[in-house]
């Protein structure tokens, strides 16, 4: 048995002087493998389109798999084997018959392996034009070991002719794709003055005639047809972008101006600095400017600690806490083809959810659509765009969170809840109940009641629907009318502190500049235009006069004789020499 070779840590002399061959003439002919770097074909991949296999069929003749897509009108066209160039028709063709497992991946139907691009693979024909694919070491072991010359699945007899190898990792030299001679065909073809014997093709290459003759278009040689092709569908495509671009654009230009036309009275507020300590709950908090550009020299240099500015969803979480603090409930009118409902929207117990439907509300954006479906003794939904059934936006854009409370519950008639596809995914569609839904609780949104309108619930109830539960008359949405808006309140009332803060702010600033003025200006300078230039010798600088120098030098004079009067008195001892 060959011993397989360990993954090597360093280049033989043939590998480097192919790579510095590729390195310094990259359009040198790739063709011939003495000088080019060897590149298998992987296993699963088309020898002819290079592509995936979908249905692999091989021929006797290359022992290459082909998927059945390309290969047939490749054979009808040219009548060649397109690895070998050998004649070759499509009755030639066999069947291969490849398990697969629950990733779809090929693999052996005895020892449930995988096969990849290292695999020992073997067919074994069944001589009705079709062959089973193993592992070459299940065929070792349990037929030629064993003498068992019977197929492992079907029980059919064969012999050792009838063994197809089709990938053998120590031996690729036919799985090489630099001798695929349907690509040395088109190579010659991007240079018509060189030989197929140049680039290595043989006779029966040349008795057949070879594949057509191809162009290059980067790194995928295309003919002529398949050009002019891709250039049409190149040009669609772009033109199909740019039109869908404008789409969009003017899109977006009519829903802004949709949003802008469709305010209904409510007043723009001017721009005011919100800091996070003005949030409720909130605390002073700064930008680490100054941090971030000692460590950054991107940033621009900074020495103090600016109060950091809130942002918008900041912003809104603490409006939500302030409705809350009002206990303050909504109220919305929902205008239908049947007659009016008049809502109750909870504000103070969901204030985020009430702020979507109020907002939707608000914005016209329910007015033209219509009840979708409709399940007596259970519920009727809407609040999908106009003229659709699915769908739908917030009112901030997408989807957001679920937001229960224990004291909402799908509890009798009329209640409004939240339609969602799962948690935290509610929209702008919102449907009602007919009767207790409690198995509906804490997995949809309570966040309204209907009290008032509940002789036009029970006619949508009575309404005939078809088995989609679609009503057959159609109840449609033509206005909303909101009576009552405490999301708009508390915002008012939040921006309206926000500004007595930065007016307070401005004051203070404004108070304390002033008092600096006043103080810088009570400090008497002189005029060096007008004083007499006449030197003062009885004065060091401005304060301190010459005759508290010499009382000063004095006293340290009187210090020093004190210090000399102190002297150790002399013994009578003498030295200790005697």
């Amino acid at each position: 048995m060959v011993k397989r070779q360990k993954e090597k840590l360093y280049q033989s002399a043939r590998e480097y002087r192919a790579n510095t061959a590729r390195r310094i003439n990259p359009n040198a002919d790739r063709g011939a493998t003495s000088v080019g770097v060897q590149r298998n074909l992987p296993f699963g991949i088309c020898a002819l389109s290079l592509n995936k296999i979908s249905v692999p069929v091989c021929i006797a003749t290359s022992n290459v798999v082909f998927d059945n897509a390309s290969i047939v009108p490749y054979l009808m066209k040219h009548g060649v084997d397109p690895v070998t160039g050998k004649c070759a028709a499509v009755r030639d063709l066999i069947q291969l018959n490849i398990e697969k497992d629950e990733r779809d991946r090929w693999q052996c139907p005895i020892l449930c392996k995988p096969f990849n691009d290292h695999s020992r693979v073997v067919a074994i024909l069944q001589g009705d034009g079709t062959a089973n694919v193993y592992s070459k070491e299940a065929v070792d072991e349990l037929n030629v070991r064993a003498r068992n010359w019977t197929d492992l699945v079907t029980g059919r007899s064969f012999s050792k002719k009838d063994v197809l190898v089709l990938q053998n990792p120590d031996d690729a030299s036919h799985r090489d794709i630099n001798n695929f001679v349907h690509i040395k065909d088109r190579r010659l073809a991007h240079r018509p003055s060189t030989s197929r014997d140049e680039v290595g093709g043989d006779d029966n290459t040349k008795k057949s005639g070879g594949a057509a003759a191809f162009q290059f278009s980067g790194n995928v040689r295309h003919n002529s047809t398949a050009c002019r092709i891709l250039e049409k569908v190149a040009a669609e495509t772009a033109k199909r972008k740019i039109h869908e671009e404008e789409k969009k654009k003017v899109a977006e230009a009519a829903q802004l101006a949709a949003v802008e036309s469709s305010g209904k009275g409510k007043k723009k507020r001017p721009a005011v600095k919100v800091y996070t300590d003005d949030l409720v709950g909130g605390y002073k908090q700064h930008t680490a400017a100054g941090s971030g550009s000692l460590t950054c020299t991107g940033m621009a240099v900074a020495r103090g600690g600016e109060r950091r500015e809130a942002t918008e969803k900041e912003i809104f979480e603490s409006t939500l806490l302030v409705v809350r603090k009002m206990k303050k409930k909504g109220y919305v009118q929902i205008e239908t083809n049947l007659g009016n409902l008049n809502v109750e929207v909870h504000c103070d117990l969901v204030p985020r959810t009430a702020a979507n439907f109020i907002g939707l509300a608000s914005l016209g954006k329910y007015e033209g659509s219509i009840f979708h479906r409709n399940i007596p003794n259970f519920m009727i939904q809407g609040g999908a765009p106009p003229g659709k059934t699915k769908g739908g936006e917030s009112v901030w854009g997408g989807s957001f969170a679920d937001e229960f409370d224990d004291r909402l519950k799908h509890d009798g008639r009329g209640v409004l809840s939240m339609a969602n596809s799962g948690p935290g995914t509610n929209k702008s569609q919102f449907f009602i109940t007919f009767d207790s839904c409690g198995h509906l609780d804490r997995k949809h949104s309570v966040f309204g009641k209907v009290v008032g309108g509940l002789e036009v619930l029970k006619s949508m109830e009575e309404i005939e629907t078809d088995k989609k539960d679609r009503p057959r008359t159609e109840i449609q949405i033509l206005r909303t009318n909101v009576f009552v808006d405490p999301i708009t309140e508390a915002e008012d009332v939040e921006h309206l502190r926000y500004e007595k803060a930065r007016e307070n702010e401005k004051q203070k600033t404004t108070g304390r500049d002033r008092a600096a003025q006043k103080k810088i200006e009570s400090i008497p300078v002189a005029d060096p235009l007008t004083a007499p230039a006449v030197a003062d010798n009885n004065r060091i600088g401005k304060y301190i006069p010459i005759s508290k120098l010499k009382n000063i030098d004095e006293a340290v004079v009187v210090k020093k004789k004190e210090g000399k009067s102190h002297r150790a008195k002399a013994t009578t001892y003498g030295d200790f020499s005697s």
